[in-house]
C-alpha cells in the first residue's frame, strides 16, 4: 500500500512521466487491443521502473 502511495505521488509531480505512462498505454492499446494480459505484461516494465526508485 506504502508503495502504491509513494507511486501516485510520484506521477502527480511529474508532467514527464505522467505524458510518458499516457503513451505507453496508447501505444500497449494499439498494439493489444484485446489483449488485457499482454498489455499489462507489458505496462508492468514501466512501474517497476517507477518502483526502484521508491
Amino acid at each position: 500500500m506504502v508503495k502504491h502511495l509513494n507511486f501516485v505521488k510520484v506521477m502527480k509531480n511529474n508532467l514527464v512521466l505522467i505524458t510518458e505512462l499516457n503513451q505507453v498505454k496508447q501505444d500497449l492499446h494499439a498494439k493489444y487491443p484485446n489483449d488485457k494480459e499482454s498489455y499489462q505484461n507489458e505496462k508492468e516494465f514501466f512501474y517497476n521502473r517507477i518502483n526502484k526508485v521508491l
